[in-house]
């Protein structure tokens, strides 16, 4: 049964690549048996798709499939052609370092098929979805597609769509650049003093709440409260700026954090982590047994590290 027909000029090897990765995915996921008729006329390559087999309506089941390839099609040749000049023309103030770091975040975020559920991630989904949903509609009309001509003449909708996702890649790199400025200036005070305390330990409950104590089990909550007196300590996310406040003021020559499970926002642990590096240790466990008598005491350090 005749499937479908691509015929394409550029992006060969990539192209080649991702139709040799279908035919294999059909097969090895769903005895799906397509076979392909190739042809090479006047730099014009032309793939001629059928198929063998008992799947119901494979023909629509094969287009759906198709569309996916011509999205990463797309989406890898915007990156090849425009991304470098949009991002220069709306982003000037951008270095060519962070030109390639968003062309990294491009790639990887849009070719994603997994995805972590997040406010970001449905966005980058639903760009996905609209695009893909643009294809089918073009494969509902006809059983042929020029893919340099469906590029060039569908774009306008594309690339808008594309161009709004590249923005929202740029806003979530800023972010980011901001928060490892922030991490190196934390490491740098953290360098820079003096120890004044020996341990600190975190105790994370089950309700997403701080317990702070020293390594006798006192707690210090008010030593790390000092000069910080307007923070409402109730609330978690305020909470959690003190913690990083106090760390780095009290710059403790080890961090222990227990019951990482039970944090509501990772970020702190991971904020503790990139700071203290590899004088911070993380418990899946709340338990902490203090000492009664102060010596240093390797078992600290050889428990499951928060990664």
């Amino acid at each position: 049964m005749y499937l479908y027909t691509l015929n394409y000029q550029e992006e060969v090897d990539f192209i080649k690549a991702q139709i040799d990765n279908l035919i294999e995915y059909l097969y090895t996921k769903n005895k799906f048996f397509v076979s392909t008729e190739n042809e090479n006329n006047d730099n014009m390559n032309k793939v001629r798709f059928s198929y063998k087999g008992e799947v119901k309506e494979p023909k629509n089941k094969f287009k759906l499939y198709l569309s996916v390839i011509i999205y990463k099609i797309i989406i890898n040749n915007f990156m090849n052609t425009k991304l470098k000049k949009y991002l220069k023309n709306n982003y000037m103030y951008l270095n060519y370092n962070d030109y390639a770091e968003i062309e990294n975040m491009y790639k990887d975020i849009l070719l994603n098929e997994e995805y972590e559920i997040d406010d970001d991630s449905i966005f980058f989904i639903n760009t996905k979805n609209y695009i893909i949903n643009i294809i089918v509609n073009y494969f509902d009309e006809y059983d042929e597609l020029n893919i340099e001509g469906f590029i060039k003449f569908r774009s306008k909708k594309i690339d808008d769509e594309l161009e709004v996702a590249v923005n929202k890649l740029v806003e979530r790199f800023m972010i980011e650049k901001e928060y490892n400025e922030f991490i190196k200036l934390l490491k740098y005070f953290v360098e820079m003093q003096e120890n004044k305390l020996d341990e600190v330990h975190i105790l994370v409950e089950k309700n997403g709440e701080y317990l702070i104590k020293n390594k006798y089990g006192e707690d210090i909550l008010e030593l790390f409260s000092t000069g910080l007196n307007t923070l409402e300590c109730t609330e978690i996310i305020k909470a959690e700026d003190l913690i990083i406040s106090g760390l780095i003021t009290q710059c403790p020559k080890y961090v222990f954090v227990y019951g990482t499970e039970n944090a509501l926002n990772t970020e702190i642990l991971d904020t503790i982590k990139k700071v203290f590096e590899d004088r911070a240790f993380f418990y899946k466990y709340n338990y902490f047994k203090p000492l009664k008598n102060y010596a240093k005491n390797k078992e600290y350090l050889v428990d499951n590290k928060f990664n």
